[in-house]
């Protein structure tokens, strides 16, 4: 202690620099106002023309879906809400596990299961990407991939009217 007290002029020069280095480094930190950001989940949904048992869309659709999804792996949550005329899976991954790849699986396993499903039945896998100054909402239906962009600033969420590019 008596060390910190007889060189004033070292400890004095030592918290000067620490606090230089300090600013310099707040002042190299990235900053950004809408960081690009992955959710690691995915919505599979599930959608008929005309009222269905919700037991049957759950036993002849949600369950053999689950179990495509169950086998690529990475899965750390799933839920499935089933109605007449639409289901949907929200599937949540892992943090650890490479999204992109495992999206792939997913969508390939799924189209597996879509040709199998009963007819009258429409499955698309839905990704949301939160990018830069939009919201992307990725569509993957069976046969087709679309996409829509939903900027931020025309998008009104209290009365839910988006303006799609």
């Amino acid at each position: 202690m008596n060390f910190l007290i007889d060189r004033k002029i070292t400890i004095s020069m030592l918290f000067i620099a620490l606090t230089l280095l300090g600013y310099v480094s707040y002042k190299q930190l990235p900053v950004e106002l809408m960081p690009n950001a992955e959710l690691p989940n995915m919505y599979i949904r599930v959608s008929s023309s005309q009222d269905m048992d919700p037991s049957y869309v759950e036993s002849s659709v949600i369950i053999p879906l689950e179990g495509a999804i169950n086998a690529i792996g990475g899965v750390d949550n799933m839920q499935s809400t089933v109605d007449g005329r639409n289901s949907t899976i929200r599937i949540d991954f892992k943090k650890n596990i490479n999204f992109k790849t495992t999206s792939l699986k997913l969508q390939e396993k799924i189209n597996e299961v879509a040709t199998t499903l009963p007819d009258g039945f429409n499955v698309s896998v839905q990704k949301i990407d939160l990018a830069p100054g939009y919201i992307r909402v990725w569509l993957f239906p069976a046969n087709e991939i679309l996409w829509r962009r939903f900027l931020l600033s025309s998008c009104s969420f209290l009365s839910g009217k988006c303006r799609v590019l």
